[in-house]
This record gives structure tokens, sequence and C-alpha cells, in this order.
């Protein structure tokens, strides 16, 4: 199989070595990772992006996977935030990613194939986005402004954490202010 995404400027993401070590400590912010969420097929979808460190999130609708709408809206989600780096899902809508890299002033890594792990921050919340927009929810349905709302109440729950040893929880509110 042929490798899209063969770069020098772009790396294939090996967990804990080639991503910068301090991304996968979760020891500071702005390493986010991007991933996309689909309903019925041909339907829309979303496109989320989540700091890896603090959890925050945030989620815009996309009509369909066209590779340039999709630049543009990580462009649009990630733009006002700094971001140090990217870890996206392996798929062809992330094609563009030169452009993000150029705009964002990042570096941009690719999960494996079929290894959700590498962007475990991402998906877990994607797990909490399926509580309000389950499995074949048709997005062209769904508004932004819905959207908005449940990215307002996911990021302002109360998160606990817990360090790699396991011994002391953390807990933290985000206060933001949605559009």
């Amino acid at each position: 199989m042929r490798n899209r995404y063969k770069d020098h400027t772009c790396n294939t993401i090996h967990p804990d070595t080639e991503r910068l070590a301090q991304a996968n400590a979760r020891s500071g912010f702005s390493d986010w990772e991007g991933d996309t969420l689909y309903g019925v097929v041909g339907q829309g979808l979303i496109i989320t992006c989540v700091d890896h460190a603090n959890r925050f999130m945030r989620m815009i609708l996309l009509e369909n996977r066209n590779q340039e709408a999709t630049k543009d809206v990580i462009v649009k989600v990630l733009f006002e935030y700094v971001v140090h780096t990217l870890t996206l899902d392996n798929e062809s809508e992330f094609a563009k990613f030169r452009s993000v890299k150029q705009i964002l002033y990042t570096t941009v890594y690719f999960a494996h194939p079929a290894a959700p792990w590498e962007r475990g921050s991402d998906e877990n919340m994607n797990g909490k986005i399926r509580v309000y927009f389950p499995k074949r929810t048709n997005f062209h349905k769904i508004t932004q402004e819905q959207l908005d709302k449940v990215t307002f109440i996911l990021n302002s729950r109360l998160l606990n954490t817990v360090d790699k040893d396991g011994t002391q929880a953390h807990t933290r509110t985000m206060d933001i202010d949605v559009y």
C-alpha cells in the first residue's frame, strides 16, 4: 500500500518515540489531536480537535470529506490557538496537511492505521460526543449552534485525571466563552 503522506516534513508517529516527548507526557499545552466523526455516510461529519494536555475540545461541521474543506476547517478551528504539534488520523481527508502545517506553523503527525490509542484524548472525547450524536446521526440536520452547545457542555465538565503512576488524581474545570 502506498503511503500518500510520505514527506520529510511530516512523520508517522510511533508512540513515545518520534512524537515530542512533551506531547506524549501531557506536560504542556498546545499539542492537539484531530479526527473526523461520521454519522450516516454522505450525510456530513464533524471535525474534532482536542488539546492533548487539558482535553479542551473544539468541533465544527463539515459537509463532506473534501480535502480542501477539511484543511480550511482545521485552520479555522485552531488558528486562534498555539499549536506545537497536531496528530491526525490516517485518513484521506487530511491529505492537505502540508498547508495546515504552513498556516499554523506546526508539526503534523499521523497515527498508524488502526491505532486509535495514538490519539487517545481525541478518541475519548469522540466517545463523549457520541452521547449527544449517536452513530447514524445525519449531520446535515445538525446546526453549528447545536455543536457549540455540546462543545460548551463537554469543555465545562469537571475532569478527573490520574498521574501515570496512578496515585494522584487531579480535578479541574474549564471556563470558556462560546461565541
